[in-house]
């Protein structure tokens, strides 16, 4: 007898998603084939870097590098795809932040999406926060769980909270709580189940990221010795995409070659045209050490990075404690690398900075859907047809009780048809080399169909 698959039966689904999602996302590739005739694949210039003379303000007016064109159609198609747990059966474009604990990983994701998420001197990230974020005049935000499968036992499900300006403050603890909600019904300190966090907010690029829980090494004091085995599995789902972007982040002032992220990353991409290092904590170099870093920076130190390196200086734990805000952050970012050797003296300053790499992110982003779209479209379709062919193989699903005895009935009769084979001079050769006569076959044969009701 044949059976449908969960996996078959969650891509006989999507095809729905498919109908309604493909005219779209074909509308957005006219808009991108106009769009790529006006505009280069690499923009060199540094207006939205740090400017070459004074340091640039987080929250320009500069036109927005997406407006008007059909991105904003490709990415609403894959994130319908991400709610929908596509990402399970076929490979999505994203782009995933990961880092050791404490690397300042969270802190770059709070300057980059201008919400303080959680971050702290403990492990704060405990399973992924798919970051949804949308440029618009008003800010708005909606916290919610996509679980990957659904929890055992009752009230797992989690009511999605809403924010809006009035309360925007409250949207970290609203993330909070649905990591604490996700672990309780897990039991376990890591899960593969994803915080959603859908915002809109006037100084937030177009853009979606996901924040993944920092490698550790060890398990402290109350947490549990299979904590670095879980986030490592869970890590490894997205490493493994060949169609996610690593961005990869590890402390200036620690040794690249050390770098556990960085060894991680190697192994899944060896030619390096997928990771994106991202070196925080400047300000922490030891003096004299900065040579080292600015030619580690611009790639003289190691193997090519096709997507190249980048530098930020998100806020300390000092500065965390001390209340110091994401636009004080970002202000004092600019100023450091306007003002500090060896990084003032680097002509491209599109490799410094929260906002540069915002847009360089934006970029890539959009050129990532734009170059796999017909090739997930392809393989979301090569598998729908396979789950409805696998369905048509079942026959006519009966819908009342006599139609359900009827098959019922059916299948008793091909299995002792399948087994009569096995009998030898009317007796079949049960466990144990027990010998049952043809009487016992008929009492089976009795009893189920008196479990069909048709006795």
């Amino acid at each position: 007898m044949i059976k449908i698959t969960l996996f078959q039966a969650v891509l006989y689904s999507c095809c729905v998603l498919v109908v309604f999602c493909v005219g779209d996302a074909v509308e957005a590739v006219q808009y991108q084939a106009h769009d790529e005739d006006r505009t280069p694949d690499h923009d060199t210039s540094t207006k939205h870097g740090v400017a070459a003379h004074e340091p640039r303000s987080s929250t320009s007016n500069a036109p927005h590098p997406h407006e008007g064109s059909g991105y904003e159609q490709y990415r609403g198609f894959m994130n319908k795809l991400a709610q929908f747990n596509v990402d399970e059966y076929v490979d999505l474009p994203m782009i995933a932040v990961m880092g050791d604990t404490s690397s300042g990983k969270s802190s770059l994701l709070s300057m980059i999406s201008m919400v303080e998420l959680p971050s702290n001197d403990k492990l704060t990230t405990r399973c992924p926060i798919r970051l949804q974020m949308h440029t618009k005049e008003s800010k708005s935000a909606t916290v919610k769980i996509i679980w990957k499968d659904i929890p055992e036992g009752p009230d797992f499900e989690f009511i999605p909270r809403k924010v809006t300006e009035a309360n925007w403050d409250d949207l970290t603890g609203y993330i909070l709580d649905a990591q604490k909600h996700i672990v309780a019904k897990r039991n376990k300190e890591a899960a593969r189940d994803v915080v959603s966090v859908e915002m809109t907010c006037p100084h937030c690029e177009d853009l979606t990221l996901i924040d993944l829980p920092g490698i550790v090494r060890s398990h402290g004091k109350g947490e549990s010795a299979g904590l670095s085995q879980d986030i490592e599995a869970l890590l490894s789902d997205y490493l493994t995409n060949p169609r996610c972007v690593i961005l990869a982040v590890l402390p200036a002032n620690v040794d690249f070659h050390n770098s556990q992220i960085m060894a991680e990353a190697l192994k899944v991409d060896p030619d390096t045209k997928r990771t994106i290092p991202v070196l925080t904590k400047p300000d922490l170099i030891d003096s004299g050490a900065e040579g080292g870093v600015k030619e580690l920076l611009l790639g003289e130190k190691t193997e090519h990075f096709e997507i190249g390196f980048h530098m930020v200086k998100g806020r300390g734990q000092e500065a965390l404690n001390k209340k110091t805000t994401i636009e004080e952050g970002l202000a004092q970012e600019a100023s450091f690398f306007y003002n500090k050797e060896p990084w003032r003296g680097i002509e491209d300053k599109t490799l410094f900075g929260t906002t540069a790499l915002r847009v360089k992110l934006g970029k890539l982003q959009m050129k990532l859907i734009r170059l796999s779209f017909h090739n997930i479209v392809s393989e979301m379709k090569e598998k729908r047809d396979s789950a409805v062919s696998s369905r048509q193989e079942l026959g006519v699903i009966p819908s009342n009780l006599t139609e359900k005895r009827a098959l019922f009935r059916k299948v008793t009769d091909d299995f002792c048809r399948s087994i009569g084979p096995l009998v030898f001079g009317g007796q079949l050769i049960g466990g144990g080399g027990k010998h049952f006569g043809s009487k016992t076959l008929c009492r089976v044969s009795f009893g189920i169909e008196s479990v069909s009701g048709d006795s």
